[in-house]
C-alpha cells in the first residue's frame, strides 16, 4: 500500500466515526469508482439495511467525490467501514490508470490542492507524454468545484482519448453542475453505448431527466436498476418519486409501500407515502405512518409539523395544539402556524387563548381574510364586539377578490356619465372599502364632491387624503388636487370677507 493510500484510508477510518453522509442533488462521482462500488456494496446495504436516497461521501483523495448510493438515516460506523474498505480496494485502480508524481500526491495528502494544480500543469507544458494528467487535473478542479476549469481539462484529453470513457462520465458530471444538462447527456449516452451496464452514467441520465419533469424516461432507468439487487431499493423508492411528481398516486402508493416493506428504515419513502395518504384524506393511515416515524425521530421538526397537520385535518384539535406549540416554541412558526394554533384553540371553545395566537398570525401576515374572519369570532364570543366587527370588517375586504374594486370604479364611472352623482359617489366608497390602496378613487370622490356639493370643507379633506397617500399617483392629478384646494381656501376667504 503507497503511503498516499494509507493516508487516505486513515482518514476515512477517522470520518467514520465523526461524519455522517450529506445529501446531494446532482452528485459527482466517477464511473469506475461507482461501479466498484455498487458491486462491493451489496453486502454493505444488507448490514445496513437504510437506502434513502442517493448521497456521496466527499473525500480529497486526488480531488475525487465518492458516490455512494445510500443515505443512511442512522449510518452505523459498521456499514461506513466497509465502504472505506470498499473504495481502498478501488483506489490501486486508479492508480494504475493514471499515477502522479510523488510530489503531486504529497501536496494532495495536504490538502494544498492549488499547488498541487500548478504542478501538474507545469509538467504537461514540459512534455506532451503528460498529457493524461489532464485527468487528475480536472478531477481537483472538481473537487474545488471549478467545474469550467474541469470541463475545459476533460475535453483537453479527450482530444488524445476520445474514447475514455471515465473522461466522458467525469465530464459529464461537471456539465451537470453547470447546468448544462444536454451536452451532460451527450457524454452520458456516449457512456452508455460503449458499456451499456455504467451503472453510473445510468443514475446521472435519470437525475437529469428528473431535473427537466421528463418522468418516463427517469423511470425506464429506474425499472433497469431494479433488476439489479443491489439497487432495488433505491430504484423502487426513485420510481415513487417519480411517480407522485407526476401526480399518479396511487402508482406511487404500490411503489413506496413495497419501498417501506423491505426496508422499514427508509424515512422518505414513509414520509413520501404520508404525503400520499394525506391528500386522500386518508388520515387514519396518515397519522398511524408519520406518528410511528415520529416515535423514532421525535426532535424532527419536519414530522412534528406533518403530524400536526394531519392531526388538525382529523379533527383532533387538542392533540393539534401540542404539536403546532413544538413548532412555534423551536422558533419555526410562520404566520400559517399560529393560525392553525388559533383555530384549534376556537375549535374546543378557547376564544381567549385563539385570539391571541390568530392575532400574532395576523401580524405575520395581515393580508389573511381567514385569520381576520376568526379572531372575529373569537371576540364576538368574548363580549368584545368593537374588535369583532373591526376584524369581521376587515375580512370582507381581505376575502374579496382584487377585481371586485374594479367593478365598483367602472359602476361609479358609469353613474357619473348619467348625472346620477350621488350613486356614483356611493360606489367609488364601496370600491375605496375593497381597495384602500388604490389613491385615485379618492381623486375621483374630491372630484365629484367638488363639483356637486356644496361642502368644501369636506371636498378640501377628501383632495387632501388624496395627496397624502399619492406617491405612485399621476403628478398631474396631485397638481390639479393642490390647485382647487387652493382655489378652494381662496373662494372661503373672500366670501368670509364680503359677509364681514
Amino acid at each position: 500500500m503507497m503511503k498516499s493510500q494509507k493516508v487516505f484510508f486513515n482518514a476515512m477510518l477517522h470520518e467514520a466515526s465523526h461524519t455522517t453522509a450529506e445529501t446531494v442533488e446532482n452528485p459527482l462521482f466517477d464511473g469506475q469508482i461507482a461501479e466498484t462500488i455498487v458491486l462491493k456494496h451489496k453486502k454493505i446495504v444488507s448490514v445496513s439495511g437504510r437506502i434513502l436516497e442517493q448521497t456521496f461521501v466527499s473525500s480529497t483523495f486526488f480531488g475525487l467525490n465518492f458516490l455512494l448510493f445510500t443515505k443512511l438515516s442512522i449510518m452505523t460506523q459498521k456499514s461506513y467501514l466497509c465502504v472505506c474498505l470498499t473504495l481502498l480496494i478501488f483506489i490501486s485502480t486508479l492508480n494504475a490508470q493514471s499515477s502522479v508524481p510523488d510530489s503531486v500526491e504529497i501536496l494532495m495528502n495536504e490538502g494544498k490542492y492549488l499547488e498541487s494544480v500548478s504542478l501538474l500543469q507545469s509538467y504537461i507544458q514540459s512534455d506532451e507524454e503528460y498529457y493524461t494528467y489532464y485527468y487528475n487535473l480536472g478531477k481537483i478542479y472538481q473537487s474545488l468545484s471549478l467545474h469550467f476549469d474541469a470541463c475545459k481539462s476533460f475535453l483537453t484529453l479527450l482530444k488524445y482519448e476520445p474514447d475514455n470513457i471515465s473522461c466522458h462520465l467525469s465530464l459529464g458530471n461537471s456539465c451537470m453542475k453547470l447546468e448544462r444538462f444536454s451536452m451532460a447527456k451527450e457524454h452520458f449516452s456516449f457512456v452508455l453505448e460503449r458499456d451499456s451496464s455504467n451503472i453510473a452514467a445510468k443514475l446521472n441520465l435519470a437525475i437529469i431527466y428528473e431535473s427537466e419533469k421528463d418522468y418516463i424516461s427517469a423511470m425506464d432507468i429506474y425499472r433497469e436498476l431494479l433488476q439489479i439487487s443491489s439497487m432495488e431499493d433505491m430504484a423502487l423508492f426513485k420510481l415513487g418519486q417519480c411517480a407522485f411528481d407526476m401526480g399518479k398516486f396511487k402508482m406511487a402508493q404500490n411503489y413506496l409501500e413495497e419501498t417501506c416493506k423491505n426496508n422499514p428504515e427508509n424515512l422518505q419513502a414513509h414520509i413520501l407515502l404520508g404525503r400520499i395518504y394525506y391528500i386522500a384524506k386518508d388520515y387514519g393511515r396518515a397519522k398511524q405512518l408519520i406518528g410511528f416515524e415520529l416515535k423514532k425521530y421525535p426532535e424532527r421538526l419536519d414530522l412534528i409539523l406533518f403530524y400536526g397537520v394531519i392531526l388538525f385535518n382529523k379533527k383532533d384539535y387538542k392533540e393539534a395544539i401540542l404539536y403546532y406549540t413544538k413548532i412555534i416554541d423551536n422558533g419555526k412558526g410562520t404566520f400559517e402556524e399560529y393560525q392553525k394554533l388559533g383555530l384549534c384553540y376556537y375549535y374546543i371553545d378557547k376564544p381567549e387563548y385563539a385570539d391571541l395566537m390568530l392575532m400574532k398570525s395576523f401580524v405575520k401576515d395581515s393580508t389573511n381574510g381567514l385569520t381576520a374572519y376568526f379572531i372575529g369570532l373569537s371576540n364576538l364570543d368574548l363580549f368584545r364586539y368593537d374588535k369583532a366587527e373591526e376584524f369581521l370588517s376587515k375580512a370582507i375586504i381581505k376575502s374579496t377578490p382584487s377585481y371586485f374594486s374594479e367593478i365598483y370604479i367602472r359602476l361609479a364611472m358609469t353613474k357619473e356619465s348619467q348625472n346620477k352623482y350621488e350613486e356614483s359617489f356611493k360606489y367609488y366608497k364601496a370600491a375605496l372599502l375593497l381597495d384602500p390602496n388604490r389613491t385615485e378613487i379618492k381623486y375621483y370622490m374630491a372630484i365629484i364632491h367638488d363639483k356637486y356639493y356644496n361642502d368644501d370643507n369636506l371636498t378640501i379633506q377628501y383632495y387632501e387624503d388624496f395627496i397624502s397617500g399619492s406617491e405612485r399617483s399621476d403628478l398631474k392629478m396631485v397638481e390639479y388636487a393642490e390647485y382647487r384646494i387652493q382655489k378652494i381656501k381662496e373662494n372661503q376667504f373672500m366670501t368670509k370677507n364680503e359677509e364681514e
